[in-house]
């Protein structure tokens, strides 16, 4: 039996074991008696008298909305759809359209462009006009708000299709991590949360506070609305092509000096790709590349490629797309890198904070760093450094993006990097600062996740 088929059964069997004690049925919302601890449909439940199933007498105070129970439900049902969709070839065809990145915004004081302005507005004719000369749906503010947040936000269901129907991008996260289907949850527009869902917004998506959209539900249409909704059978999704920012790593002189007579193409020298100089492409020359070089263009965002893009660059002197030239470095998380920068995500360390304990230099898989190597990499990756030790009330509970929720580390939002060859005495500190190692930072940075 295959593993969607076990997955499904095991759900199966969960919905049965949470379903309606006495006729059965599987609802999102379910009373508790807690008289005996049955579990009812509004249909089954009375409001006093016995329990249907165990004859037990209750009281219409003793009827509880069994609210942690329901949230769980939400989740199972929302695997059960998606897993039985698979096993039904119910797989959703997402068309990528590229465009080039030529578009010359202007921008409020905030990062707004006039696309924000118009979607918040509701002016749609405004909105197509923009769209249509080419400006990017997916533009974002100095907030990371993109012009589909804006309309979600302001309930503009018209311009919300519109956009989609062009390609934005669902899961975009905004300020506090806020994606816009967590705002159509908090707007109670069930109607937009629709339209999102079926564009493939995720509904397990973590906002700073560790909600899902899901958690922030507080009504049964709006639970229905994003569980019961499947995707549509094909979607856009709209990706900007990056400018020829390029950065060649053990490219041959003849092939540089090639590359550099192209139209449009600007060739980055290392203080670009290490001080945040917007370097768009690595191209690796050979088999063996700086490795620090390979992690500074990771956490940059850049897209890092192999020498078959620099092949058809200069062959087809045009813009090509991206996803189709990732290089393949093994232990590196290359691609995943690129597709974070392509879909509009936080930086690795966005949210976290770091403290470095007396390192000076540090070899770590045959890689020497200083400290102001370890600091470069981590402000690469969007992550602050403290100059003072972090204390105990420094920091609240906040969900940095790249944490994995469910691992202890969820909540760190400061981690004092220290040399594990050193002999450290720790001190004690609340659950969102920790101690970790520069080996366990270049393991991230090589992985693209915050390791545990």
């Amino acid at each position: 039996m295959s593993s969607e088929s076990d997955l499904l059964s095991s759900i199966n069997s969960l919905r049965t074991d949470t379903s309606c004690n006495d006729c059965g049925t599987f609802q999102l919302c379910l009373k508790r008696l807690s008289s005996c601890t049955h579990l009812l449909c509004d249909d089954c439940h009375k409001l006093s008298g016995s329990c249907p199933v165990c004859n037990s007498k209750h009281r219409s105070k003793n009827i509880k909305n069994s609210e942690d129970i329901n949230t769980i439900l939400s989740h199972v049902n929302s695997l059960y759809q998606f897993i039985n969709s698979i096993q039904n070839g119910g797989t959703t065809k997402i068309s990528y359209l590229f465009i080039s990145d030529s578009y010359n915004y202007k921008r409020h004081h905030n990062g707004e462009t006039q696309l924000h302005k118009y979607c918040r507005a509701g002016n749609i004719a405004s909105v197509s006009t923009l769209v249509e000369s080419g400006m990017d749906v997916n533009v974002q503010d100095f907030a990371s708000w993109t012009p589909l947040h804006e309309a979600v936000l302001n309930q503009r269901v018209g311009i919300v299709k519109l956009l989609l129907a062009n390609g934005a991008l669902v899961n975009v996260p905004g300020l506090d991590y806020l994606t816009p289907l967590h705002s159509a949850v908090l707007e109670k527009n069930d109607e937009i949360a629709k339209l999102l869902i079926q564009h493939g917004a995720r509904c397990t998506a973590y906002n700073k506070d560790g909600k899902t959209p899901l958690d922030l539900c507080d009504s049964d249409d709006m639970r229905d609305a994003i569980c019961m909704t499947n995707m549509l059978p094909s979607i856009v999704r709209t990706y900007v092509i990056p400018e020829l920012r390029i950065f060649l790593n053990n490219v041959s002189k003849d092939i540089s000096d090639r590359i550099g007579q192209l139209p449009g193409v600007t060739l980055m020298q290392k203080a670009h790709l290490l001080n945040f100089s917007n370097v768009k492409y690595f191209v690796i020359g050979n088999d063996k590349p700086n490795l620090m070089y390979l992690q500074a263009a990771m956490l940059q965002g850049a897209i890092i490629c192999s020498m078959d893009f620099v092949g058809d660059l200069i062959s087809k002197h045009s813009a090509l797309n991206p996803m189709n030239y990732f290089a393949d470095v093994p232990n590196y998380a290359i691609s995943k890198a690129g597709l974070n920068s392509l879909n509009k995500l936080p930086k690795l360390f966005d949210g976290i904070h770091f403290y470095l304990v007396n390192i000076s230099k540090k070899t770590v898989n045959d890689m020497e760093y200083t400290s102001e190597d370890i600091k470069t990499l981590i402000y690469l990756g969007g992550g602050k450094i403290d100059t003072r030790a972090p204390s105990g009330s420094n920091y609240t509970v906040s969900y940095p993006y790249h944490t994995c929720k469910t691992e202890s580390n969820a909540t760190v939002s400061c981690y004092l990097i220290y040399d594990e060859a050193k002999n450290l005495k720790r001190k004690t500190f609340p659950d969102q600062i920790k101690y970790q190692t520069v080996q366990w930072l270049i393991n991230s940075i090589n992985s693209f996740k915050i390791l545990p």
